[in-house]
């Protein structure tokens, strides 16, 4: 009997693990809350009917155990639900890391390097980095170097060529 036990307890590990990957994964793939949401749908849809099946072919009788079997299965859409939702945090923090952030050659024209911003508006050029790598100012690398868009200049700023 504790065998039996011990066995479910690792089988509901184990779904409700691969609902938070699948969450994740669905969310990593896609980009967006769509897939998640069909996924879920189709979830709800495909234990609806189960239950429903369940309850004609038992006369009613099962009516305790479908109760239990509401609790694991929003359980279990809540992991998949909170697996989405990391991966979404994951998705944002790759899109916004410093890989994406680059210059491309045609577009150099419109930027600026950051020693040479960093002279036009007085600051520490560490800074302006800091604030590149933020999202604060415009800019990105090209090359190993970091540029900043020339629409960051201040009115007052002298613009260089």
């Amino acid at each position: 009997m504790e065998a039996a036990v011990g066995l479910l307890k690792d089988l509901v590990l184990y779904i409700f693990f691969a609902a938070f990957m699948l969450g994740l994964a669905l969310n990593l793939a896609t980009g967006s809350g769509r897939a998640l949401k069909y996924c879920l749908s189709g979830l709800a849809l495909l234990f609806a009917i189960a239950a429903g099946v369940g309850l004609v072919l038992s006369g009613g009788l099962l009516i305790f155990l479908l109760f239990q079997l509401v609790i694991l299965i929003l359980l279990f859409l809540f992991t998949l639900f909170v697996g989405g939702l990391c991966g979404s945090a994951v998705l944002k923090l790759l899109q916004d890391s410093d890989a994406r952030k680059s210059v491309q050659l045609h577009e150099l024209d419109e930027f600026l390097s950051v020693a040479e911003f960093a002279a036009a508006e007085d600051l520490d050029a560490a800074r302006v980095e800091a604030r590149i790598r933020s999202g604060y100012y415009k800019g990105g690398r090209f090359q190993g170097q970091w540029y900043v868009h020339r629409s960051e200049l201040t009115r007052g700023s002298a613009s260089t060529t």
